[in-house]
């Protein structure tokens, strides 16, 4: 009998591995070409509180009193977040810094008062929005009324000369002031490099706090796909009518709004971002739990946090709690949220260190290198825990900026 050959056989392992190989090609090639066809969206999120609230009695005493809190913290060998949660109970913190205020009746009351003071404070937030370098930027308490303050952002960001390629300004800059002789507003920046504008809708809510939404159609340049970025400041809960009615009746106004918009664009996709004043987490106990605008924000809207344990913001009564957001649309076809990549904050800007006293980094490990480490929305400066307050924060905004990283 003759011997069976091998040559079919041998044909065959080199036919499938050659086959193997142009598949393995293949996807490699469609996942590039995929690649080619994505973009990458960084957005900020950020109230800066305008120089027409900030009181600068109340201000100071804030920073002294933190300032006690760290020295104490390092005296006692802990972190002084660890120590501010749970060795200064808020009616103390509270007191101290009335106490404070009393003191210093004789500063300028607000800081609007005080140009050299604001025009400080604002250059401090313009070098931290450069430093997160984000494609939008949706910004709260933005002080429409004073020519000089807008001056500053559009200098920097939208207009004037450049000396290289590193300054050249990439932004676009929209606003909307309040109604009924408010002064401040909501203002958003968008890379003009990237994304066109296709269309403006802005909304006052006249009857309903004299509050405002800025809501722009955008288009990616390199995708021709389209969302719309919303951005918003609601009205801080003060009364049961404002928990009850007022608020209820803003975010309902602005969902009929963005309705109307996605009719009139043809877009469907939406990304909401501001202050919304409200914690979705209980630490504003006797408020949160029953705010009636959670149940509408969750009817149309995800939060891109994946924990809602947030503080973002110390508020006027001396509360720290949640009040920024970004949410998108849900079950949105069009984005997907990524991680953002590993980085060591201000390793490169040593100037911001006055400002960010970060938290300090083993060099020998890689932060925020994998997905299941990293919140897929986090609150500057990203090493610093974000259900923690952050103290330095203070000499720039009452508020820390919350970032959002997409793909699409």
């Amino acid at each position: 009998m003759k011997a069976p050959t091998l040559i079919p056989m041998i044909k065959r392992v080199v036919t499938n591995k050659t086959t193997s190989t142009q598949t393995t090609a293949a996807i490699v090639a469609a996942k590039a070409a995929a690649g080619k066809n994505k973009q990458e969206l960084k957005i900020v999120s950020f109230n800066i509180l305008a120089p027409c609230f900030l009181r600068m009695n109340k201000y100071e005493s804030r920073r002294k009193y933190y300032e006690e809190c760290k020295k104490k913290a390092k005296i006692r060998g802990v972190k002084s977040w660890e120590w501010q949660q749970t060795s200064s109970p808020k009616h103390h913190q509270h007191e101290h810094i009335q106490q404070q205020e009393r003191k210093s009746y004789e500063k300028p009351k607000m800081e609007s008062e005080c140009k050299e003071a604001w025009k400080k404070r604002i250059r401090k937030i313009i070098q931290i929005l450069k430093y997160i370098d984000a494609d939008i930027m949706t910004l709260q308490e933005f002080w429409v009324e004073n020519k000089e303050y807008v001056d500053m952002f559009e200098r920097e960001f939208v207009n004037g000369e450049e000396e290289n390629e590193e300054d050249k300004k990439r932004y676009e800059l929209y606003s909307i002031q309040r109604p009924n002789n408010k002064q401040d507003g909501v203002a958003t920046l968008i890379n003009k490099e990237k994304y066109n504008i296709q269309g403006v809708k802005k909304i006052k809510f006249n009857l309903q706090g004299s509050r405002v939404a800025l809501l722009l159609d955008v288009q990616c340049k390199k995708t021709g796909k389209k969302f719309i970025i919303a951005n918003t400041h609601l009205t801080f809960p003060h009364h049961e009518f404002d928990r009850k009615s007022l608020r209820p009746n803003q975010v309902n106004k602005l969902i009929e709004a963005l309705t109307e918009f996605q009719h009139e664009t043809g877009t469907k996709e939406v990304i909401l971002t501001g202050d919304f004043n409200t914690d979705i987490e209980t630490r504003m106990k006797g408020l949160a739990s029953k705010d009636p605008i959670l149940p509408i924000l969750r009817k149309h809207f995800a939060n891109t946090a994946k924990t809602y344990n947030i503080a973002s913001h110390l508020n006027h009564n001396d509360e720290i709690v949640g009040a920024d957001y970004i949410f998108h649309t849900k079950e949105t076809a069009l984005f997907k949220l990524v991680a953002p990549p590993p980085l060591h904050i201000f390793d490169t800007m040593p100037e911001l260190t006055n400002v960010v006293d970060y938290v300090p980094i083993d060099e020998n490990s890689t932060p925020m290198a994998s997905i299941e480490k990293v919140p897929q929305s986090y609150l500057f400066p990203m090493n610093y825990p974000s259900s923690q307050w952050y103290i330095p924060i203070l000499d720039v905004s009452d508020h820390r900026p919350i970032v959002a990283h997409f793909s699409f």
